[in-house]
This record gives structure tokens, sequence and C-alpha cells, in this order.
């Protein structure tokens, strides 16, 4: 009984939660027991028993395994090729660029546009010319050009204020207007939606382009980027590389445009008959509202179509001779200004040049090789309206220090030669020599006295003294070497231009733009006489540094004028062909201008010039000083470099109008 009332302590538990739900464990006994009021969740292992699940699974296995066992068989793809299929693909994304922009520019609204073209007749010898007919795509609408304007529709308004006035309660008129005004308000909204359409045309252009560009750069890229991988390696390296990659794309893309369009004085007249077609449609609202209120709103249709018929007439028939023309585009003041800017830019590179052995002192010597400063002023004009029409120097400011880079290269080149001299030194020899010297001796009488007695003797004596003596040594001798290479501006700006601005650059070349007072006459063909065909006195070619100097300049005879030519492959220009002639027969003055060979010459007065001095001119262009150079023949001829290189007469009225001097090489 006792056992039966005996106390047992309660038994320890606890509960946690688990998958199955909450458990509740007996640590005294070790046992657990699921306590929760929720179904238990069906196992999911593998050891259950659904054959369902166990299939699903096994087929999911499987295929993943097979999946992972394809893939491992695959090769793997070599880098080069994946290079390849990236370019490839880059490749195909820029040209379906292109297309699209293709497509969308075919959609831009055009006009037609009349160019006048010069066509040379071989068998006639005469220039002809005919009209060629053009689709021009249309600019971008500015809200300025329509064929209703904003000054056109103020001033309809203003003759309909002013018929108000006057119509002294013709309410017939009055209506009119009214119906005048919806009419107007209506074509007004209609043209806007016109240009408003326009305007999203040429935007979506301009952003399939700038896609295009995207494209094209990104292509670019890492075709370098195949060449040369480093530049994967920096960030900054390929911001830079894209950059320039961007630039040339954008420079290639706009030398493959058309030159700026010289349709001024067609603007102007459009905008001369806009003014009339406004003040009578004032009038004619004004005068005749009795008229208008019979008609009705289709006459005003009609004469507002007709406006802008007849505005449309006028600038198709204006621009069309006004095209293609001979005639610089650009003010004369514009012209000299723009080639006065491009001379200072030639002033400092002179400058630059004429203060080398200042700003690089220290050198033993200066050799220069310096072509002639100097550029054709209608060269560059012709340039600059083949390319950007009707031009200020503000305009074309930011072109010309690129110009000038390509026309001039100066390269500074500093060099260090190993010399040997004879040099004078002095050393100090000790040597020795034979002196005679005075001695005493006693000399003792007989009676007992003495007396001192001089004589003579010679002794050796040591003596030291400088002597001189000379020694070859090496020394370092010090060469700054100036070049200075002028390509020519034709031969620089010609690359620059597409087909059709190459043609029209040509064509102001050939006439000077109509503006050869300008400049001046450049030295060209027989201005002064002459030709190829010239016999010189035998007792000239006596000389034989003379007849050196006519073998090798006659062997350039007939070449033609080239500016900036130094060489027979590319021509010569005067001091060119002067310089090459000399160097290669009687001696050696690099290549250097008019003014620099007169500077290596001895004047020489008229009545003593002899065959072979050099016969100098001014200004037959626009330079100081000497601006062309021959060579003297005698009998008043010289050998230059015209156009073509020829002999020609000296005492013509051109070449006497132009004398300098006469200079004797030194």
């Amino acid at each position: 009984m006792k056992d039966e009332l005996m106390l047992h302590a309660r038994d320890k538990t606890v509960q946690r939660m688990t998958k199955d739900g909450l458990v509740e464990e007996n640590l005294s006994t070790g046992k657990s027991e699921r306590v929760s009021d929720r179904d238990a969740e069906k196992s999911f292992s593998k050891k259950n028993d659904d054959v369902e699940f166990h299939k699903r699974t096994s087929t999911k296995e499987t295929a993943s395994k097979d999946k992972k066992k394809y893939y491992r068989k695959k090769p793997k793809q070599k880098a080069e090729d994946a290079k390849s299929d990236r370019i490839s693909k880059l490749e195909h994304k820029a040209q379906k660029a292109d297309v699209k922009v293709e497509k969308a520019k075919q959609k831009l609204p055009k006009k037609k546009k009349v160019k006048y073209q010069r066509l040379y007749d071989e068998q006639s010898g005469k220039t002809k010319g005919r009209l060629q007919f053009t689709d021009e795509v249309t600019k971008t609408p500015s809200g300025t050009n329509r064929f209703i304007s904003n000054a056109e529709y103020a001033s309809l308004r203003a003759g309909r204020s002013k018929a108000n006035e006057d119509a002294d309660d013709n309410y017939a008129v009055e209506a009119m207007h009214s119906a005048e005004d919806v009419a107007c308000d209506s074509m007004q909204t209609a043209l806007n939606l016109s240009e408003r359409h326009e305007a999203n045309l040429h935007k979506k252009v301009s952003k399939l382009e700038h896609n295009a560009e995207k494209a094209h750069v990104k292509l670019q890229f890492e075709k370098d980027v195949a060449e040369n991988p480093e530049l994967k390696k920096s960030v900054s390296k390929q911001m830079q590389q894209k950059k320039q990659i961007k630039r040339e794309y954008q420079k290639a893309h706009k030398a493959a445009q058309s030159g700026k369009k010289t349709a001024g004085s067609a603007g102007k007249a459009v905008g001369k008959t806009a003014d009339k077609v406004k003040e009578k449609l004032a009038q004619f609202v004004v005068k005749n509202k009795g008229v208008l209120a019979v008609v009705g709103i289709s006459l005003l249709v009609i004469i507002l179509m007709s406006s802008m018929l007849s505005s449309c007439a006028a600038m198709f028939s204006t621009g069309g001779g006004a095209v293609t023309t001979s005639t610089y585009l650009s003010t004369d003041e514009a012209i000299v200004n723009t080639n006065n800017a491009y001379s200072a830019l030639e002033a400092g590179l002179q400058t630059q040049i004429d203060n080398i052995e200042t700003n690089y002192p220290g050198y033993d010597e200066y050799r220069y090789n310096v072509d002639e400063i100097d550029h054709d002023p209608y060269a560059l004009t012709s340039y600059l309206t083949a390319r950007y029409g009707d031009f200020t120097e503000a305009d074309v400011a930011g072109y010309l220090q690129g110009i000038f880079d390509l026309q001039y290269e100066l390269t500074i080149t500093p060099t260090t030669e190993i010399r040997t001299r004879t040099e004078t030194r002095t050393r100090t020899e000790t040597r020795t020599r034979t002196e005679t010297r005075t001695g005493y001796r006693t000399i003792f009488n007989p009676d007992g006295t003495w007396y001192l007695e001089p004589y003579e003797y010679e002794v050796e004596v040591e003596y030291e003294v400088e002597v001189e003596y000379e020694v070859e040594v090496e020394y370092e001798y010090y060469i700054l070497t100036v070049t200075l290479t002028n390509q020519g501006l034709d031969a620089v700006v010609t690359p620059l231009l597409n087909e059709d601005q190459l043609r029209e650059y040509r064509i102001y070349q050939a006439s000077k733009g109509n503006r050869a007072y300008l400049f001046g006459e450049a030295v060209s063909g027989n201005v002064a006489g002459g030709g190829i065909d010239y016999d010189i006195p035998p007792e000239a070619l006596e000389d034989e540094a003379f007849c050196a100097m006519i073998v090798e300049a006659e062997k350039y005879l007939g070449y033609p004028y080239v500016w900036g030519g130094s060489s027979p492959e590319t021509s010569f220009d005067c001091s060119g062909f002067v310089c090459w002639v000399i160097n290669h027969s009687v001696g050696n003055v690099g290549r250097t201008t008019a003014n620099g060979l007169l500077g290596s010459c001895t004047y020489v007065s008229p009545e003593d010039a002899k065959p072979g001095d050099l016969v100098f001119f001014e200004g037959t262009y626009n330079t100081s000083g000497a601006s062309h150079v021959g060579i003297y023949v005698g009998n008043g001829m010289m050998i230059h470099c015209g156009n073509p290189i020829q002999y020609a007469s000296i005492e013509t009225t051109y070449w006497q109008n132009h004398f300098y001097c006469f200079g004797r090489l030194n």
C-alpha cells in the first residue's frame, strides 16, 4: 500500500517543431510522439513507395544526365573562332542598320533640283552647257518656310481687318470673312501637320543614322581589339579608341555627303516674290470685297494656291541657274580675310623657323632644308567654296589649322657626330745647359802678402721649359637639322573632296572664281613669252658650270608647275626647280625659297649679268621680297618653271614690271 501511494516525480518533457509538426519528447524515457493537430506531410524521399513520383523523378534525372552528357561531348570553341563569330554578328548588325537608314531616307520628301553642267566638246573645241535634273531631299522643316508663313497669315488677317472697317455693316462681307477665317485656319492646321510629319521623318532618319554609327563604331572596335588585344585590358584605352573610331567614321560620313548648296540668290528671289504675294493678297481682299462675297471661299483658296505655286516656281527658276557657277559665292572681304588668316599661320611658321637658333642654342651647326612657305590663295578659296559654299572667315576658322597641318610638315632633328681634330697642347720639360761663372782664388806674394785673383769656370745647370705638341682628339659635334616640307595646297585638299565637289573645285580653279583681281595673276603658261624650244649660243656653253646647269635643267622642259614641288616625281615650282638644278649640277643649296636663293647670291647689275646667274622677280603673287626665280641663259632669256617649265624672255612687259635683280651664286 505504501508502494501504491508512493509519489513519483513528473517526467521532464520538451516540445519542438519539426517538418512533421509539433513533437513532444520525454527526456526521462527517451520516447517522442507527434502532438500536432494538423495532418502529417507526405514524404517525398527516395524511400517513398509512391511509384508515380518515383517514375517522374527518374525520368527528369535521366533527361538531366543525358543533357549534361550531351554538352560535355560538344567540342569547345576556339577563341579565334569566337572572335570571328562576334565580328560576323556585328557586321550583320551594322549592315542591317545601314539598310534601315537607306529605307528611311527613301521615305523623305524630295524636290526637283536643276543643275547647270559645263561640257567640253573635243571636236568643236567649245564648251557647251546642259541642264541636269535631280531629286534632292528637302531640309528639315524649321517652322518658318511654310507655304503660308506666319507673316503671310498675319498679312491676310490685317487685310481682313481693314476690310471690316470699310464694310459699312455689310453682313455678306462679314459672313465671307468668317468663312475665310475658317478656311485659313484649316489650311494652316493641315500645313502644320504636314510639316510635323516631315520633321518626324527627318528625326527618324537622324536616329537611325545614330544607331548605324554606334554599330559601325562597335564593329571597328572589335576588329581593332582582334588585331591589338592590349586595347581590351585598359578602360581608358578602350574609350580613346572608340572616340577615335567615331571621329573617323563621322569624317568619312561627311566626306560622302554632297557639298554645301549654293541657292542663296534663289532664296532672295523667293523672299521678294513672297513679299509681293502678301501685298497683292491684302490689296485684293480690300478692293474686291464685293466680288469675294459672290465668289466665296473657293476663289480665296485658288488665290492662296496660286501664290504658293508662284513662289515655288520662282524658287525653281531662280535657283536653277545659281546652283553651279564659276564665280566664288563669298564676298571679296570674306575671301581676303580668310586667306589673310591662313597667311598668319604661315607667318607664325616662318617666325618659328627664323628663331630656331635662338630657341635651340648650343649646336655647332644648323642645317636647313626648308621648302617655300606660301600657298595658292585661289586653291584655298576654290576648296572652301566647293566644300562649304558661301563662307565667311568665322565659318571656316576651325578648318584652316587642319588644312595647314596637312600642307606643312616641320621636323627638327638633333644629331651628334664623333669627329677628330688636331689640338696644340703644352707640357713642362727639364733640360740642362752649360753656364760660365766667375770664381776667386788666393795668390800669395813672396813678401808674404796675398790677393784674390778672378777666374772663370763652367757648370751644368738644369732648367724647365714649356713645350708645345699636337694630338688628335675625338669630340662630339652637335647638329640640328630643320626640315620643312610643303606638300602643296592643291595636293592636300583634293583628296578631301568627293566627286561633285572636286569637279566644282576644278571649275573654280580654272576661272579663279572670276576674282583674279583679288590676288593678282599667278605665273603660268606663256605669260612672259617663250617656249620649250630655244638654242643657247654656243659661246655661252663654253662655261663648264653653266653647261652642267643647262644639261640638267633641259631634262625637265615641259614639266607642269606644281605648287611646292621639288623633284621630278612631284614636278616643280619655281624655286624647287632652280634648287634641284643647282644641287644636281654645280653645288648644294638645299631646298629653299626664291628669297632663300637670293640670300645665297651676290648682287649683279643687269649689265654684268651672264649665263648661269639667277634672275629674281617680285610681286608675281602676294609675298614680300623675291617671289619668282629663273636661270638666266643670256640674250634676255631665262629657263624657269612657269606652267610648264620653259624658256622665256625677261624683256616682255610682264617680266619687266616684276623684275627684281640678278644674283650670282656664292
